[in-house]
């Protein structure tokens, strides 16, 4: 049997020589060409030569490492976009603490029977009428409150209170929501 090497060399011979081969010849040599290839038969031959497996099926540990390395990128992203939006805190972030000093000429909150760390917390005035977060501020800063304005008494705000902060400074705050002045004069707060 012939192989396909001879079959080609053997055409392109026939095509420039045809005065070496008969009208038999030529006419066996397009049957041959004619007929329809076996494609399992190709296929097998094709497969036996190049019988590459890929590297996770030689190397099953390499498939492992790739899943870890895939899994701890992407929940490092998931991290990321959670701490970005606010869902998650940032462990990696460092604390930094400002400390404040407290002047002669602004009011600092009066020492109580409570712990120091309720001094320094944070309070968060969420959808509060006015006048109860004043109440509340007067109430640790030792001065009163007064209204010359009563509709401005039921404003809702959403504030938050760092008490460690001077009344000047949360005063200063307050007054930059709209609707609302408030003046310190002689330990009594007014509203305006």
């Amino acid at each position: 049997m012939k192989t396909t090497k001879q079959e080609r060399y053997l055409f392109h011979d026939m095509q420039k020589h045809p005065e070496n081969y008969s009208a038999e010849h030529t006419e066996a040599m397009m049957d041959m060409l004619d007929e329809t290839p076996n494609v399992e038969l190709a296929w097998h031959r094709f497969e036996s030569k190049h019988n590459h497996t890929s590297i996770f099926v030689r190397l099953p540990w390499m498939r492992q490492v790739a899943v870890l390395a895939v899994g701890l990128l992407l929940s490092g992203v998931v991290y990321a976009i959670s701490v970005a939006v606010g869902w998650l805190p940032n462990i990696f972030a460092e604390n930094k603490t400002q400390v404040q000093t407290a002047t002669t000429d602004t009011l600092t909150p009066q020492a109580s029977a409570s712990t120091q760390d309720e001094e320094t917390e944070v309070r968060t005035f969420d959808n509060v009428p006015l006048i109860d977060i004043l109440d509340e501020m007067a109430e640790s800063y030792g001065v009163k409150v007064a209204f010359d304005n009563d509709d401005v008494q039921n404003v809702r705000l959403y504030y938050q209170w760092d008490r460690s902060t001077s009344l000047d400074d949360n005063i200063a705050m307050l007054n930059a929501f709209k609707h609302i002045h408030i003046e310190l004069q002689d330990n009594l707060l007014t509203v305006k």
